[in-house]
C-alpha cells in the first residue's frame, strides 16, 4: 500500500463542457448546483446574458492556452472565469447555486484551491441550497482541500500521510497529536461530505468512502489510534461495497497491532472475516450485477488473506512457546485455534504431500470430558494434505464408525498405526 497521500475524489467536469447545455425544464426558485450551466442565449435577462458569456470565452480561451503548454495563462484565465461565475453566483438569479459550484470548480482548476474550497464552503451554507447543492458544495470543498494537502506536499510544508504497519514503526512509541491544520481542515471537509453525500448527483457512496477511509488515515497517521479504529470500521459497516474496504480493513487492523494489542487483533480479524463473508454473500447473490465476478474474486482474495494472517497468530503463538521449549504446548496451541481437521490441511500447504498425522490425548488430560477423535472427515483433510500415514493413540482414541473408517483408510492408502504408551510417553 501507498504511504504518501492520495487525492480520492476524481477531477471535476471543465467549465467548457457544460457549456451551451440546454437549459432544464422550470422546477424550483433556484436551479440545484448538480445541473449544468445555461446557454447564454437562453437566459431572459441581457446582463446575465453577457457576462455568461464573457466566462465563457475565457475559459475555452484558457483552455486553449493548456494545450498550447501556457499553463501560467490557462491559470489566469480559469480564475477570471471563476470569479466571473461567483458573481454571477452573489445574484438573484434562478441559476446562482449552478453558478457558486462553476466558479468554485474553475478556481479550483486554476490551482486556487484556498479559494475554490471558500467558495464551496459558501455554496455548502446557502441558505437556499437544497440537498444536493449542499452536496456539491461539501464534494467540491473536500476535493479542493485535498488538492492544496498535495500542493503543499510538494512544496514541503506539510507532511505527507503514513500507513506505517506495526513492523515498519519496529515497536516505535506512539505520539497522539493533533493534525496539522491542514489536514484537520481536510478532515472536517471529509466528515461534511459523508454526511451529506447520498444527495450528490455524482456516485456519492464511493467518493464519500473515499473520504471515510481517508480521515480515518489522517487520525492514523498522526498517531490517534483508537479515534482512527473507530473510523475505519465505519467505513466496513456503513460502505461495504466499496473499491477502499480492503485498504480500510488492514489498515483497522494496523491499529490493533501497532498499540500491542494481540487479543483485539485476534478479535478483530474474526469480526473482520465476518464482514467480508457478508458481503460475498451478498454479491453471490446477485451474479447479474455489473462487476460482480470482479468484485467477488477481490473479496474471495481478501477472505484468504484474513484466514492467512489469523494462520500466522497460531504460528506466533507456537513459534514462542518453541522458542522456549515447550514443544507439547507449541501443538496443542497451533490445534486449538483451528481444529484438527484444519491443521491437517495447513500442513499440507505448508510441506506439502507426504505429511504424517499424529493424534495423541494432551498431557494429562481429562478422557472422561475430552477423548480425541478420529473420522471420515480427517481422511478426507488428510487425503487433501497428501497425508499417508496416520498414527493414533492406542486405547485412548476415539474411532467414529470403526470398520467404515478403515475401509476408506484402505481406499485412501492411508496407513494407521496405534502408538502404545511407551510409544507416546512424550505427551506426559
Amino acid at each position: 500500500m501507498n504511504t504518501s497521500h492520495r487525492s480520492w475524489l476524481p477531477l471535476l467536469p471543465l467549465l467548457a463542457a457544460c457549456a451551451g447545455a440546454p437549459v432544464a425544464p422550470a422546477g424550483p426558485a433556484f436551479r440545484s448546483a448538480g445541473q449544468a450551466l445555461p446557454a447564454p442565449s437562453a437566459l431572459a435577462d441581457a446582463a446575465e446574458q453577457a457576462k455568461l458569456s464573457d466566462t465563457t470565452v475565457q475559459t475555452r480561451l484558457a483552455d486553449a492556452a493548456r494545450d498550447a503548454g501556457n499553463a501560467d495563462a490557462a491559470r489566469s484565465g480559469w480564475r477570471n472565469a471563476g470569479n466571473g461565475l461567483l458573481a454571477l453566483g452573489a445574484t438573484r438569479s434562478p441559476w446562482r447555486l449552478v453558478y457558486q459550484a462553476a466558479g468554485a470548480r474553475l478556481l479550483q482548476q486554476a490551482g486556487d484551491h484556498e479559494a475554490a474550497a471558500a467558495a464551496a464552503q459558501r455554496l455548502l451554507a446557502d441558505p437556499e441550497a437544497d440537498a444536493e447543492s449542499r452536496a456539491v458544495g461539501a464534494r467540491t470543498r473536500a476535493a479542493a482541500l485535498n488538492q492544496l494537502a498535495t500542493a503543499e506536499i510538494k512544496a514541503g510544508r506539510l507532511e505527507p500521510l503514513s500507513n506505517a504497519s506495526a513492523d515498519k514503526r519496529k515497536g516505535k512509541e506512539l505520539r497522539p497529536r493533533p493534525p496539522a491544520d491542514t489536514w484537520r481542515r481536510l478532515l472536517e471537509a471529509d466528515d461534511a461530505y459523508v454526511k451529506v453525500h447520498r444527495a450528490d448527483p455524482e456516485p456519492g457512496a464511493e467518493n464519500a468512502a473515499g473520504a471515510a477511509y481517508q480521515a480515518g488515515l489522517i487520525e492514523y497517521s498522526h498517531d490517534n489510534m483508537e479515534e482512527a479504529a473507530r473510523r475505519l470500521w465505519e467505513v466496513v459497516e456503513q460502505f461495504p461495497s466499496s473499491r477502499v474496504l480492503p485498504d480500510a480493513i488492514g489498515l483497522w487492523l494496523q491499529t490493533f497491532l501497532v498499540r500491542g494489542d494481540t487479543a483485539g487483533h485476534a478479535a478483530a480479524l474474526d469480526r473482520a472475516a465476518a464482514a467480508v463473508q457478508g458481503e460475498a454473500r451478498r454479491v453471490a447473490a446477485a451474479p447479474a450485477a455489473p462487476e460482480a465476478k470482479a468484485r467477488g474474486e477481490q473479496l474471495a482474495r481478501l477472505s484468504e488473506q484474513l484466514q492467512r494472517e489469523k494462520e500466522g497468530l497460531g504460528f506466533a503463538a507456537g513459534s514462542r512457546l518453541l522458542a522456549e521449549g515447550k514443544g507439547k504446548e507449541a501443538a496443542v496451541a497451533l490445534e486449538a485455534m483451528e481444529g484438527t481437521d484444519e491443521t491437517i490441511r495447513r500442513a499440507g500447504r505448508i510441506a506439502g504431500p507426504g505429511t504424517a498425522v499424529v493424534k495423541v490425548s494432551k498431557p494429562r488430560q481429562d478422557l472422561r470430558f475430552d477423548v480425541p477423535v478420529v473420522g471420515e472427515g480427517t481422511l478426507e483433510a488428510m487425503r487433501e494434505a497428501g497425508s499417508k500415514v496416520l498414527a493414533l493413540d492406542a486405547g485412548r482414541t476415539l474411532v467414529i464408525d470403526r470398520q467404515a473408517f478403515l475401509a476408506r483408510a484402505d481406499e485412501d492408502g492411508v496407513a494407521v498405526f496405534g502408538l502404545e504408551p511407551a510409544q507416546a510417553k512424550g505427551r506426559e
